[in-house]
């Protein structure tokens, strides 16, 4: 990642919308827009049945109900564009063909966890490298830490 701009909430702070614009090494843009505690601006026809917990203005949606405005990050290729929506565990592509959903494997909330422990576990056993490398979460850090040291997060 080339460099991550935003806000995003502080725990027991006041909520507010976070968001984050990330530029990528291949030149490819993700924005973030995450409106946890706050009123949406999307329509609630663009919700989704979701795996993880999560909240929003009226409180918690526990995992497996109906969110309304669900959190999504959006990414923007020249050959191509990802709709992630992270705790309902959907992913759309799309491009010239169209628009597809890729699908997924995964398990509801607490779920999610174990089987990231054992695949991590199992290529451990395996002798093989991590499905996720270090990197890949050292890059994540770099970029809440350029969220966190901008003055957007500042109260």
């Amino acid at each position: 990642m080339r460099r991550a701009f935003g806000r995003g909430n502080i725990s027991a702070a006041p909520q507010s919308p976070e968001f984050m614009v990330m530029e990528f090494d291949n030149g490819a843009i993700g924005h973030l827009l995450y409106e946890d505690g706050t009123y949406a601006t999307e329509l609630p026809i663009e919700g989704a049945f979701s795996w993880g917990g999560g909240w929003d203005a009226h409180g918690i949606t526990p995992p497996g109900k109906w969110q309304a405005f669900p959190g999504s990050i959006h990414v923007h290729g020249s050959t191509g564009a990802l709709r992630i929506q992270h705790y309902a565990n959907h992913l759309y592509w799309i491009d010239q063909t169209g628009v597809r959903q890729v699908e997924l494997a995964g398990a509801p909330m607490p779920g999610n966890f174990r089987l990231q422990m054992e695949t991590f576990a199992a290529a451990v056993l395996r002798g093989q490298p991590s499905p996720v490398p270090g990197e890949a979460g050292l890059a994540a850090c770099r970029a809440l830490l350029d969220v966190y040291s901008n003055p957007w997060t500042k109260p």
